[in-house]
């Protein structure tokens, strides 16, 4: 049991966590887009990625991987974009998913679980800027989405994060590259996890 809750907790955590990375964004000023300026309902965040946590014990290496795909659901709130500064209020969603999880004891025979995830985020608002690079990648300075920092749990102070963004219609859909790693200790245990995908956010323009 404590080498599974060893891997769990920090997997759960690694997980809902949303930072994003686009390697080729530099926060370099840049003229605004004029088509972004304006108010947007907030429609839903997915996300696709792999989450792999591992740690030692005993001299033998533990490793947790897991298959993390899942929409936001019971979205609301609004994101105002000035040409500057982009501004979230009441903005609120819940997620409600399974965790296809592979667990490796030191046997190369992994044992498959399935982790339930579930989390409503209460609304909140949010504030922060953003730089349009080019003609279609954005840069924000935090104040974007924020994540689950756990099941159940409050809302994480989104990180900086860069992507790209597209129109189809009214619809606004940004982008971007998942890569995070952290690191965690857990009855003494030390677990690096790390989490690599892709996410993307759509909100619908307001006439």
């Amino acid at each position: 049991m404590t080498k599974r809750w060893s891997l769990y907790l920090p997997l759960l955590l690694a997980t809902a966590l949303f930072s994003c990375k686009e390697e080729s964004i530099e926060p370099a000023p840049v003229p605004p887009a004029g088509a972004l300026t304006g108010e947007y309902d907030f429609v839903s965040m997915s996300l696709d990625a792999v989450t792999t946590s591992e740690s030692v014990q005993a001299g033998m290496i533990n490793k947790a991987v897991s298959k993390v795909i899942y929409t936001t659901k019971n979205n609301q709130g609004t994101y105002t974009f000035d040409g500057k500064n982009i501004i979230g209020t009441n903005v609120s969603y819940s997620v409600d998913t399974t965790l296809k999880t592979l667990f490796y004891f030191g046997d190369p025979e992994p044992e498959e679980i399935d982790m339930p995830f579930q989390a409503d985020i209460p609304a909140y608002n949010s504030s922060g800027t953003y730089r349009v690079i080019g003609t279609d990648s954005l840069f924000f300075e935090g104040g974007f989405i924020n994540g689950p920092v756990s099941s159940g749990g409050q809302p994480m102070t989104s990180p900086a994060s860069g992507g790209k963004f597209s129109f189809s219609g009214k619809m606004l859909i940004f982008t971007a590259k998942v890569s995070h790693v952290t690191t965690t200790s857990i009855m003494g245990i030390t677990t690096t996890s790390s989490t690599f995908g892709s996410t993307t956010v759509r909100m619908r323009k307001r006439d």
